[in-house]
Formats: C-alpha cells, structure tokens, sequence
C-alpha cells in the first residue's frame, strides 16, 4: 500500500464506521456466500430416505441381515436407508453395505418418493446405487476448479488488478449460484460446480489481500488470523439446518455474494473519490 493511501486511511479516523462496514462486507458477507457455496454439498450429497410406491403400495426394507422384501398398504410409512438401520450401524462401512442390499429394490422400483423432509442434489436425480458415483463426481469436479482457481487466481490479480478479479468472484458466484437453481441435468448441474469452484478459489486468495488494503495497518495481521472460515462453515451448517432445501440455498449463496459486491464495490468507489 502506498504511503498517500496509508494517509487516507488514517485521515478517515483510522478504523472508523466505514472499515467496519468494509470489513463485513469483504471479510465476512463475501466469505459467508463462498464457504456457502463451497461446503454445500456436504449437504448436497445427503440422502434423506426413499420409499417404493409401485402397485400402490409401499415397499420398504427394515432388516440387515435379511434381503426379503415387506409389503405394507400404508402409505404412511417411509422407508430410509439412513433411518430405518438397526442401532448397530455405527461405521460408515456398515451403511454402505446396507444401501447396497437395497439397491435391487431401488433399482426395480418404478415410482420412488423421497422423504420430503429435505431436498437434496440426491432426491433431484435420484444418485443412488449406479448413480452414487455422480454425487462423488460433483464433489471431485468442485475441488478440481478450486484447484485450478487457486493456482492462476494470484497472476491474474497481478495481471488484471486484485480489484477486478474480487468483483468478477463475486458477481460469477452470484450467476452461478443462480444458474444451478435452473439446472436441467445432472451434468449441467456438475459443469456449474466446476466453475463455481473456480469461482470461490479466487476469492479465498484475494479476498484477505484486498480487505487489508481498507485498514490500517495495525488492523491487518488481526484480521488476517482471524477465524473467518470456520465461523462461516458453522454459519453455513445453521442454514442448512434451516432451509433443508438446496435450491433455497443456492439462492441464499447468490444473494450473499451480490449483497458482498454491491457493498463492496460501494465502499471501494468512496475510497477512490477520496484519493
């Protein structure tokens, strides 16, 4: 930072109303909306229980340790691969061999209802079973442009200026975010989290870097250790919790990040009209 900027920032009474309202914009707003988008599908990936309603009846498996098959007439009762396991299901290993057992009757099911209880990428395009792997395929395609964004995301901010790159992450956080509410398929769906990883890398490595530039510099190596990321994993987790629905939650992530940009972008046009 140069030295008239330094100057600027102290003339506007140091840490002021307005590198607080910075801060919470960049530092927090912004973070919120990617560690939203980026741990959505810890939830995404969630399968809340099925049940098969063919012949109008309701089908449902409630044993390990047997493949038969029970029949009920109600409708009432809903099967889960999840919530119907005996109390000894406690490894992960155990739940995948159960939802393996069941994967016969799934497959022969012709009219699966999911438990409305929460809505899910899962319950969108049913990945269970020889599906499963499509939900494994998000989470890798995710990272993998997290990778890459991580990687070309500090030269571009050399390139094109820390600024330019933090609006494009924002405003291509919010489309994105967006555009997945819309998603048609599966694999317009699995193209979305690519580039929405790709998205979120850029802010993670700019955002703390271009916050820092707002306050002074005794500011800086507070905000910098501050456990931002963790306090948005829990933030993100609560509304998960609450809306239980990944199409609200896409949402949410776009409002987040337009209400960051807009703030921010605001914030930064009033330090540019006083240097």
């Amino acid at each position: 930072m140069t030295g008239k900027s330094e100057h600027i920032i102290q003339d506007m009474v140091g840490c002021g109303p307005f590198q607080v309202l910075f801060v919470v914009s960049v530092f927090f707003v912004t973070r919120v909306a990617s560690t939203l988008s980026i741990v959505f599908m810890a939830f995404g990936i969630y399968n809340p229980g099925w049940r098969c309603l063919d012949n109008n009846n309701t089908i449902f498996t409630n044993s390990l340790d047997s493949n038969d098959t029970a029949i009920s007439n109600s409708r009432d009762q809903m099967t889960s691969m999840n919530e119907s396991m005996p109390g000894n299901i406690n490894n992960s290993t155990d739940q995948v061999e159960y939802i393996k057992e069941n994967c016969p009757l799934f497959d022969s099911c012709s009219n699966i209802e999911f438990n409305p209880e929460s809505l899910t990428v899962v319950t969108e395009w049913g990945l269970l079973c020889d599906k499963a792997w499509i939900a494994s395929l998000f989470i890798s395609l995710q990272m993998a442009g997290f990778m890459i964004g991580s990687a070309v995301s500090g030269f571009m901010a050399d390139a094109f200026g820390r600024k330019t790159m933090m609006y494009l992450s924002q405003v291509s956080t919010t489309v994105l975010n967006i555009l997945g509410v819309f998603s048609s398929t599966w694999q317009m769906f699995a193209a979305i989290r690519f580039f929405l990883g790709m998205s979120i890398a850029f802010s993670a490595t700019i955002l703390s870097v271009y916050g820092a530039e707002f306050v002074t510099r005794n500011w800086r190596g507070i905000l910098a250790v501050m456990p931002w990321y963790p306090l948005c994993a829990i933030l993100s987790g609560v509304i998960f919790l609450i809306l239980k629905d990944w199409h609200q939650i896409h949402i949410t992530a776009a409002i987040l990040a337009a209400i960051g940009f807009l703030h921010s972008s605001g914030c930064q046009r009033v330090f540019d009209g006083l240097r």
